[in-house]
């Protein structure tokens, strides 16, 4: 069984490079293409409607549903690795699990919350509730909608792009080397 660990995580990430980058267009700057900078923040402890605009707002970007994957993606995990060596527990892994998943179906909660409290931090419950607004609407739910098939097609373009540029920063490199007396 193949699984796919926070496929929609992406989502996320694509959708603060689009508002950063509207935002410091809007703001009349040229938007910065380097990595974006990841900084340490302190979790406050939310209110409880900050935090649940926060847990609502993991759940209308695709978030919490990615999440929700991992736990059958890591059950189909095991029980590849286990019924490729020993194919005859195949039945009573598929009954292991089925007796398993109501536990482990409890575990993505903790990290839906946790991701939501890291909202809190960066997001005052009024932008929170602002994202949901745009989320909720038409273009936020086309927006999450689209994100799988605009990163399935621009991931390729980046690798692509990634290789040539790493050849022609190499041949570069050796130039200025070579004129600093170093072969490599």
């Amino acid at each position: 069984m193949q699984f796919h660990i926070l496929s929609r995580a992406p989502v996320i990430a694509g959708f603060a490079v689009a508002m950063s980058v509207g935002y410091a267009s809007a703001q009349g700057a040229a938007p910065s293409l380097s990595a974006p900078q990841q900084q340490s923040i302190q979790i406050p402890n939310a209110t409880p409607t900050h935090l649940a605009a926060a847990v609502e707002l993991v759940a209308v970007t695709g978030l919490a549903s990615s999440i929700l994957q991992v736990i059958p993606g890591l059950m189909g995990q095991i029980n590849s690795t286990v019924t490729t060596t020993r194919p005859e527990l195949g039945a009573d892994m598929k009954k292991a699990f089925e007796t398993l998943a109501p536990e482990f179906g409890k575990y993505p909660q903790e990290i839906v919350v946790a991701a939501a409290r890291v909202y809190t931090a960066v997001m005052t419950e009024q932008e929170c509730k602002d994202a949901l607004v745009f989320f909720k609407g038409p273009v936020g739910k086309k927006f999450v909608d689209v994100q799988p098939t605009i990163i399935g097609n621009v991931n390729p373009m980046i690798r692509n792009w990634q290789q040539q540029l790493s050849v022609k920063m190499m041949d570069r490199v050796r130039e200025e080397m070579k004129k600093l007396g170093h072969d490599i």
